[in-house]
């Protein structure tokens, strides 16, 4: 909701047959305008104070604020007490605003802007009003008329206010990274993985899914994991796994399983190139004996 500041409105209509020139003024209700406010009001033909059926506050503050104001700037100008937001649920009865109107010797009125339900009747009143008081004013003395105008003439001329600025639409777009997402999951083109089966079935797969489900894949993709996170060393067989990826870097501290069985082949071969020879020697030493027995 943008705050009205000074806003204006114009509109031919017809009443009783007769075309009028309608020229609204918006004025600011905050009390920041308090002293730029009465600028508007000078050469006003009716003033026509709002409330809202849904607050009683907005009722009160017609009498004790904007009627004091008012007929301290322009005492002997015509009020319409206007009741809006009649499609919504009342707070304040019709029979209550009608009583207030008559304790501030105003007209009364309402409508909806919503719906537009009675909001050509109450500016049609409000023009009533403005006719009937001009008529009324014909049958005066002229001399009371002449210095009632001179009066009015010496009053300053309102400003020219440019036209408010309408709110900007904010438009907030739903992500699309769930269905992105799901689209690479059914991706058959460019998996980045491969799992390897003891049947020699290849299964594809992408590294970003599986390191969105587990934090083993982050260990062994080497992406970063936080460390209240990060996992123990495994005994995981990685001979079942096979893998295309081609920025892979395993962790410094991921346990080197293969680099200990290669380690553990070594031995084992060099422990039997130890036993051979020491067979070997001992074939020596037998045939050696035997020769010398002879």
């Amino acid at each position: 909701y943008v705050s009205t500041v000074f806003d204006n409105y114009s509109n031919s209509v017809m009443v009783d047959g007769k075309p009028y020139n309608l020229g609204l003024w918006d004025t600011a209700g905050q009390e920041d305008y308090d002293r730029l406010r009465p600028l508007s009001y000078p050469q006003t033909d009716v003033f026509v104070v709002c409330f809202s059926v849904t607050s009683p506050t907005s009722l009160e503050n017609a009498k004790a604020k904007w009627l004091p104001e008012v007929r301290h700037h322009c005492p002997s100008t015509p009020i319409l007490l206007c009741g809006t937001k009649i499609d919504l649920e009342r707070r304040v009865d019709k029979q209550k605003g009608m009583q207030m109107a008559k304790e501030m010797g105003a007209s009364y009125g309402e409508c909806s802007a919503l719906t537009s339900v009675g909001l050509k009747q109450v500016f049609d009143d409000a023009i009533q009003l403005v006719v009937r008081g001009e008529k009324g004013g014909a049958m005066k003395g002229k001399k009371g008329k002449g210095k009632e105008k001179a009066k009015e003439d010496s009053l300053p001329v309102p400003p020219a206010l440019p036209k408010g600025i309408p709110a900007p639409w904010i438009n907030v777009e739903t992500s699309p990274f769930a269905a992105q997402f799901d689209a690479l999951r059914k991706e058959k083109y460019h998996p980045d993985v491969e799992f390897v089966c003891g049947d020699k079935t290849v299964l594809e797969a992408h590294s970003a899914i599986l390191c969105s489900s587990s934090q083993l894949f982050c260990r062994i993709f080497g992406v970063g994991v936080p460390s209240e996170a990060k996992l123990s060393p495994n005994n995981i067989p990685i001979e079942l796994l096979a893998h295309r990826f081609s920025s892979l870097q395993i962790p410094a501290d991921f346990p080197a399983e293969e680099k200990k069985e290669e380690g553990e082949e070594k031995e084992e071969e060099e422990d039997e190139e130890e036993e051979g020879e020491n067979k070997g020697k001992g074939k020596q030493n037998v045939v050696e004996g035997e020769e010398g027995e002879e």
